[in-house]
């Protein structure tokens, strides 16, 4: 009973570090801290860092073989090329002042 405790506390820890992590990418989105290229790099940080929190505690993937885990890296990478490949054009919409 008492690891099913910890486990639920562990549970409860990581849902308030993910409200958290939402919290600081609101007020960055919603406040313009940044210029707009270093903004998509720290929301996309906050991102990525909340997705591996939600993959290796809520999804288990932490105690999964290597293997496994490895096989969840290339769509990532895929991902994150798209966007970033993207992000300049959107960029220069916006300067254009492209609707």
């Amino acid at each position: 009973m008492n690891s099913e405790h910890s486990s639920s506390r562990t549970y409860a820890w990581i849902w308030i570090y993910l409200v958290g992590l939402t919290g600081i990418e609101l007020v960055l989105a919603y406040r313009h801290v940044f210029t707009p290229g270093l903004m998509m790099v720290a929301l996309m940080a906050l991102s990525v860092a909340k997705a591996g929190m939600i993959m290796n505690w809520f999804m288990h993937l932490g105690t999964e073989r290597l293997t496994f885990v490895l096989t969840l890296l290339p769509p990532l990478i895929l991902v994150l090329a798209l966007l970033f490949g993207f992000f300049p054009d959107a960029y220069r919409l916006a300067q254009l002042g492209a609707h």
